[in-house]
């Protein structure tokens, strides 16, 4: 075989089994072995920056998990996640407080957690999760001060009617409709560990309607307050002259003014919060009779509770977020679809202004978008901006691994990638204007992936292979590239963790399951992918 010239480094180590393979174009662009080397797209390679000691991790050697906090383009920290704590860096050195004390942050994570959490930054707060623990949210609340707080769903999300029991016959029973009290099952249901989840109940609504007349010179509010939720109507009769309101108030004491009219009318409107009453006031009346009648147009109301306290499997203490129609029992109830009992999200993205999670250990292939504009509520609704749920349509109950966001919401499972999107490219995705398609069935593995510019990197179902997930766009698919498809022999113990750096050079930086540490020089307009292996000295 003739000898083929190596004419620059930038395809970096690649597999002995392409040793013969001199037709190929990254042949004369690589070599057998890169060790302690980085690639550059120019074509040499130099030798990688050496490391730095700042200071021991606060359970070594038990270990612990670095993750970035990016403030800004010239404002990073770096967390240290340990044992039940978190310790911030600064600028290559610990983060003191004005007393000089090292910043630390208790945190409900053991050590043998750290590996599954997943997080995504806005501005100056991180929300982070893990399916055995509630969603947290890590706030910088100063240059030196950060701050984690359990995310509160008080609304939502919730499971399909009776998802527990899977029976028709079981009820629930509040025996109070707002505050504190219990609620009832008719047959045993309850867990201990249903402590802290939601449940709601849907019944029959008491009060439909309030109607009631004015005749001069008498005015004033007409009945007492009604709860609407939804659809209204408000109608006058009669004949009368004067000014008529509907007020609207939140606690049912201190009103607000909703609309007036000074003639006969037919109104109806929506009241998109929940909770909150409404009532007619008769503002003034010259002459005539004023008759008038607000309708609630639907025929139930659904309560929701959090569940305080548990004493057997059919009762347990409860508090009312959104109030019982009554006390009676009702066989549409459901229970909420993150709690100790069901597991909690273990992946997060927002698009489009909404909070995206996905996967729990109940619902492995579900995802829930959070109402848009409010990352927190979780109320079910058909409006536009209301919050909804889906579940993967497949034909393999395989789990979601990570979600992210370019122009759609790609979801890595470990039997293939999907794609979650509005029916087009214009407009926004809905309750009812949504298209979930699967593009690939290159599987993933439990790692969270790496949005960079226009492309998603993740790691391989079984942790050998870097996929680079990529727009198609003649087939209006995304494919996923086999990175290591030239070195597949590099990630031979698998890869466990990585990370992206993008100056001064664009590399990919791997963990492997032995502690080895890998590079790739990655810059795909130059089509640049380049390994190189990087073993340290000790242990």
């Amino acid at each position: 075989m003739a000898n083929v010239p190596v004419i620059s480094f930038n395809a970096g180590e690649l597999s002995p089994l392409i040793d013969a393979r001199s037709d190929i174009d990254k042949y004369r662009h690589g070599c057998r072995t890169m060790l302690n080397m980085i690639p550059r797209i120019y074509g040499p390679a130099e030798r990688r920056p050496g490391t730095e000691f700042i200071q021991e991790s606060k359970n070594s050697p038990n270990g612990c998990r670095l993750i970035p906090f990016i403030y800004s383009s010239k404002i990073a920290y770096m967390l240290e996640f340990g044992d039940g704590y978190i310790r911030v860096y600064y600028d290559g050195k610990a983060l003191v407080d004005e007393a000089g004390n090292q910043i630390e942050i208790n945190t409900p994570y053991a050590g043998a957690d750290l590996a599954e959490i997943q997080f995504k930054q806005l501005n100056d707060v991180m929300w982070i999760t893990h399916p055995d623990y509630p969603p947290y949210k890590l706030s910088r609340t100063s240059a030196t001060a950060f701050s984690l707080a359990k995310i509160t769903f008080e609304l939502g999300p919730f499971k399909t009617r009776n998802d527990i029991a899977n029976d028709d016959s079981v009820t629930m029973k509040p025996s109070v409709t707002t505050g504190n009290g219990t609620l009832t099952a008719s047959s045993s249901t309850f867990v201990a560990g249903h402590v802290g989840a939601l449940f709601s109940v849907i019944q029959p609504r008491v009060n439909t309607k309030q109607s009631g007349s004015k005749t001069t010179p008498d005015t004033g509010v007409i009945g007492s307050a009604m709860l609407i939720e939804g659809t209204f109507t408000f109608t006058t009769s009669g004949t009368w002259e004067g000014e008529v309101k509907l007020e609207r108030s939140i606690d049912g004491t201190t009103w607000e003014f909703y609309r007036a009219w000074i003639s006969q009318i037919s109104y109806t409107g929506t009241e998109e919060e929940e909770d909150i009453y409404y009532r007619i006031n008769v503002v003034s009346l010259t002459s005539g009779t004023i008759k008038c009648l607000l309708t609630v147009n639907s025929s139930t109301q659904e309560g929701v509770c959090e569940i305080t306290g548990y004493t057997s499997g059919t009762v347990v203490s409860m508090t009312v977020k959104k109030a019982f129609a009554s006390t009676s029992a009702d066989v549409r109830w459901s229970e909420g679809a993150w709690s100790d009992v069901e597991g909690y999200p273990k992946c997060i993205t927002f698009f489009k202004d909404r909070a995206v999670y996905a996967s729990t250990t109940k619902q492995p292939q579900s995802i829930w978008l959070s109402a848009t504009g409010d990352y927190e509520y979780f109320y079910k609704g058909t409006l536009d901006d209301a919050s909804f749920w889906l579940t993967l349509a497949s034909d393999e109950r395989n789990a979601i691994e990570w979600i992210s966001a370019l122009e759609s919401i790609l979801i890595g499972t470990s039997g293939g990638t999907w794609r979650l999107r509005s029916n087009s490219y214009d407009e926004p995705i809905t309750p009812t204007n949504f298209s979930i398609t699967q593009q690939n069935t290159q599987g993933s593995k439990n790692i969270q992936a790496l949005p960079i510019n226009d492309v998603i990197l993740y790691v391989d179902t079984v942790g050998r292979k870097v996929r680079e997930l990529l727009m198609d766009g003649d087939r209006d698919k995304y494919a996923a590239l086999d990175l290591t498809a030239l070195a597949e022999h590099i990630t031979d113990s698998g890869i466990i963790a990585f990370a992206y750096q993008q100056h001064p050079d664009s590399l990919l930086w791997l963990a492997l399951a032995d502690g080895t540490l890998l590079s790739m020089a990655y810059e795909r307009e130059q089509k640049v992918v380049a390994w190189s292996k990087h073993p340290f000295s000790g242990e």
